[in-house]
């Protein structure tokens, strides 16, 4: 194929995050990809822009960085997953003629997170691609928890050993509790996967944060005014502007981002205006 000769991966400038031209995607193939899946390694999120790709045509592609991931019946939201494919789930503030949300989150803020953490198998990527787009907001942003790692101040570092963290299951990452859950009176409930606070990253070796969500959060073995102390001190470390880096979206554009070593966060937008989005998401491993 003559795609391998164009590609070009343009770094954007902070502290993760590049642009790969001269790609379609309908049109890698197993000679292309390694420098693909490099590129992922390398700067965590990587944007394909004038992608013209149908559902199919999408997952063949997510393929090519692992097994599609299936809807997890443990969690509910709002059923958003396409029937003719459900490992795709749709991601948009639009509503039918009956009033039902065709797909997930809205239009409301995204907190920092990332995806399902609170399973034992983490994700390893997802991949979003963008059909429509409001004309301001709803930028999505990216954390670089390699770097949030690295800059631990030793004291931070030091009242974190030991301890595993509780990843909640109950709640999206807009903070809405999911209609198969009920509402929790304190993180001392809270239900999900036990993660380490820091894990080796399953592709690269490299350590990094692993933080999850932050509301109803709780670390192991520690009482809840020290476990809620602890995890202010880690967000607010791990949450700094110069780890982040802002996607501004286009119709178009393809995103694909490492679950493990990133948190992403999403601007809220003008609920009248549509953005209709596809996601899918590569099956994870348990982290260590």
């Amino acid at each position: 194929m003559n795609n391998k000769q164009s590609l070009e991966i343009i770094p954007s400038g902070g502290p993760l995050g590049a642009e790969i031209k001269g790609v379609d995607v309908t049109k890698v193939d197993t000679a292309l990809f390694p420098e693909i899946r490099q590129a992922l390694q390398d700067h965590q999120v990587i944007l394909f822009r004038h992608q013209d790709i149908n559902d199919p045509q999408f997952l063949e592609f997510a393929k090519f960085f692992g097994e599609i991931d299936l809807p997890r019946k443990t969690r509910i939201d709002n059923n958003p997953w396409i029937p003719e494919h459900p490992e795709i789930i749709v991601i948009s503030n639009v509503k039918n003629d009956s009033g039902k949300e065709i797909g997930a989150l809205g239009a409301s803020e995204a907190f920092w997170h990332a995806d399902m953490t609170y399973l034992d198998d983490v994700p390893l990527c997802s991949l979003l691609y963008a059909l429509e787009i409001p004309s301001e907001g709803g930028e999505t942003g990216f954390s670089n928890q390699y770097m949030a790692f690295d800059t631990l101040p030793d004291d931070l570092s030091a009242r974190m050993q030991g301890h595993q963290l509780v990843h909640d299951h109950a709640h999206n990452s807009s903070g809405a509790i999911t209609p198969n859950w009920e509402e929790q009176d304190s993180p001392l409930e809270t239900h999900g996967a036990h993660h380490p606070i820091a894990v080796h990253h399953h592709a690269t070796n490299r350590k990094h944060l692993m933080l999850g969500r932050r509301p109803h959060a709780l670390i192991t073995e520690m009482d809840l005014e020290d476990s809620e102390a602890l995890l202010d001190d880690l967000w607010t470390h791990a949450t700094q502007e110069k780890f982040a880096w802002r996607h501004e979206w286009k119709a178009g554009d393809l995103l694909i981002w490492d679950n493990w070593s990133t948190m992403h966060h999403r601007n809220p937008f003008d609920d009248s205006q549509r953005r209709v989005m596809h996601r899918t998401q590569i099956k994870g491993v348990v982290p260590h």
